[in-house]
């Protein structure tokens, strides 16, 4: 359930796409999950992202890894590391949101030490 909130972070960024119906539903999909902490309309937004994926800038992200590092994680330094928080502010508060519920589940289902 959690990652089908977060779709748009793997599947629809990741796959090349003729039309951005994903992409607006993904958008959609992830605001009902987080209406208090994203604007509304964030589809613009989820677009320019997409279009930045496919740069030279976003290559090292959508290009398969040998590493452990999540494709999500990834999407998170390339946002911070080129100082683009202001950019894709919305995208930015749900990937910290993703990466933050996903520890915290971890961590939820580790059986305590007493």
């Amino acid at each position: 359930m959690l990652r089908s909130n977060f779709l748009f972070f793997g599947s629809v960024f990741y796959k090349r796409r003729r039309d951005n119906r994903p992409i607006r539903s993904a958008a959609e999909r992830l605001v009902a999950a987080c209406e208090n902490d994203l604007e509304t309309d964030i589809y613009d937004e989820f677009v320019q992202f997409y279009k930045l994926l496919k740069t030279d800038l976003g290559k090292p992200v959508v290009e398969p890894h040998q590493s452990a590092v999540s494709v999500e994680l990834r999407m998170y330094k390339l946002i911070t590391g080129a100082n683009l928080q202001t950019v894709f502010p919305n995208i930015e508060v749900g990937l910290r949101i993703y990466l933050c519920l996903v520890v915290t589940n971890n961590q939820a289902n580790v059986p305590s030490r007493s």
